[in-house]
C-alpha cells in the first residue's frame, strides 16, 4: 500500500473540516493510506515542511488567511530548495482571474476552487490523490479546478 501525506491551511474551521469530512470519505476506499495535516496558519505548516522533509505530499493552501496570506506562504514554499517542488493547490472560494494569475506566476501547481457540495470536494480531491506526483506534466494539465 502506498501512502501520501496532505497538509492543509485555512483559517476556516468550518472549511477545515469540510475538508477532513471528505478525506475521512476517500480513505475508506482508497487502497493509499492517507496521512492529513491541518494548520489555521501557513506559518506552521511552512515551519512543518522545513522540519519534515516528506515524500509523496500535496499541499493545500487558503488564499485569504491572517499574518500571511496563502500568497505569501506560496512564495516561501517555492523558494526554498527543500520544498520548491512540492505539489501546491491553492484552495479558494474566489475565482478572481488576477488571483489566480497570481497564483501560476507563484508556481502554485493548480488552483482550486472550492466546492459547496461535499461530492464534488471528494471528486476533486480523489482524482488529485489519484495523480502521480512523480511523473507529473503541469503543461498538459488544467491549472484552475472547479
Amino acid at each position: 500500500m502506498n501512502t501520501i501525506t496532505i497538509y492543509y491551511a485555512d483559517d476556516d474551521e468550518d472549511d477545515l473540516s469540510f475538508f477532513s469530512d471528505a478525506i475521512a470519505k476517500i480513505k475508506i476506499d482508497s487502497d493509499k493510506e492517507i496521512y492529513l495535516h491541518l494548520y489555521t496558519s501557513g506559518i506552521e505548516l511552512v515551519a512543518e515542511l522545513k522540519d519534515n522533509k516528506t515524500s509523496n505530499c500535496l499541499v493545500f493552501l487558503d488564499i485569504n488567511m491572517p499574518c500571511k496570506s496563502g500568497f505569501e506562504i506560496l512564495q516561501e514554499i517555492k523558494s526554498e530548495p527543500a520544498t520548491k517542488n512540492l505539489p501546491t493547490i491553492m484552495f479558494s472560494t474566489s475565482s478572481d482571474t488576477d488571483s489566480v494569475s497570481k497564483c501560476q506566476w507563484f508556481g502554485a501547481t493548480h488552483y482550486v476552487v472550492k466546492p459547496f457540495e461535499f461530492g464534488t470536494l471528494i471528486k476533486i480531491l480523489s482524482t488529485l490523490i489519484a495523480t502521480d506526483w512523480s511523473n507529473y506534466q503541469s503543461e498538459n494539465d488544467i491549472f484552475v479546478i472547479k
